[in-house]
């Protein structure tokens, strides 16, 4: 309904199918379950999911920073002050962790920022 799917990857052999919205959605819909089971998979070794998708926020923040999309700058900032507060009572010694709501949250909020 909001027109988030994935439409071309540039390639050209896997673009002409993704013009019909069928095939467009149930590729979006495999490629986000795929990111958000990929990071509930690393999640659990101290640290490892905060590191990551911080990394991968910072990215994004600063890509969203030269096309001056003010939307995804906010949004990527402010999930990555999230997830460094949350390893800072993480680090060094693993008292919490993100378990399956987090992780998924984390996952889907990295798979459907930069559509």
């Amino acid at each position: 309904m909001l027109g988030a799917t994935v439409s071309h990857l540039g390639l050209a052999a896997l673009d002409w199918p993704l013009q019909w919205p069928v095939v467009a959605v149930i590729f979006t819909l495999f490629a986000v379950g795929g990111v958000v089971n990929a990071i509930n998979i690393i999640d659990g070794f101290n640290g490892i999911v905060s590191g990551f998708s911080g990394f991968m926020l910072l990215a994004i923040a600063f890509v969203s920073f030269q096309l001056e999309d003010v939307f995804l700058f906010n949004a990527s900032l402010a999930m990555l002050g999230a997830l460094l507060g949350f390893l800072f009572w993480n680090y060094p010694r693993g008292k919490i962790f993100l378990g399956d709501g987090g992780s998924y949250l984390i996952g889907f909020w990295l798979a459907e920022m930069p559509c």
